[in-house]
């Protein structure tokens, strides 16, 4: 996992509590409400029509609502941040595998999200947008994008702190908050 002469520096803490995000606000009541309305026709009707017109939908709502959140707060909970002198390493503790390697002399993009008790999560790279639009030749469809960000440092309590530490070590200007 490290190279020869490398050593680390630090572990950057995280909670391992469920990653919840922005995005999350719109998908989650969505799809409670269709497994919600899934409940109510098979409580009034049994298996009707309409129960197996509403099944397939509740179903997919619990694979991208609440599947999907599971998932990452099991993904989360493997993950160790390790900064070294060269490098940020998102390593899987668990199965001891390096899962990104961001070297600081050509370190992507951070973006910072923070809540109001300084908690929050830092994207590397890319984001992910919460509203999509994808054109093919036959239509166009709009939605939410129930993609996740590709590299995320995720739960982090002192997210600004965590944040100005990796834009000096890459040599990045950091935000100024007023």
């Amino acid at each position: 996992m490290l190279e020869p002469n490398e050593q680390i520096e630090q572990i950057i803490e995280h909670k391992n509590y469920l990653p919840f995000r922005l995005e999350d606000w719109f998908i989650v009541p969505i799809c409670l409400l269709v497994i919600g309305l899934a409940i109510y026709t098979f409580s009034t009707d049994g298996f009707s029509l309409g129960f197996f017109y509403i099944l397939p939908i509740s179903m997919a709502s619990v694979y991208f609502g609440i599947y999907k959140l599971f998932k990452r707060w099991l993904h989360i909970r493997q993950l160790e941040y390790i900064v070294t002198g060269k490098r940020l390493i998102i390593s899987n503790k668990k199965m001891n595998t390096v899962e990104h390697s961001f070297a600081f002399h050509d370190f992507p993009q951070m973006i910072l999200r923070e809540n109001a008790y300084n908690y929050g999560f830092i994207i590397l790279g890319e984001p992910a947008p919460a509203l999509v639009t994808t054109i093919t030749p036959f239509r166009i469809s709009r939605g939410i994008n129930v993609r996740d960000h590709d590299s995320v440092l995720e739960n982090l309590s002192e997210v600004r702190k965590v944040y100005n530490m990796l834009c000096s070590r890459a040599g990045m200007p950091t935000k100024t908050y007023t």
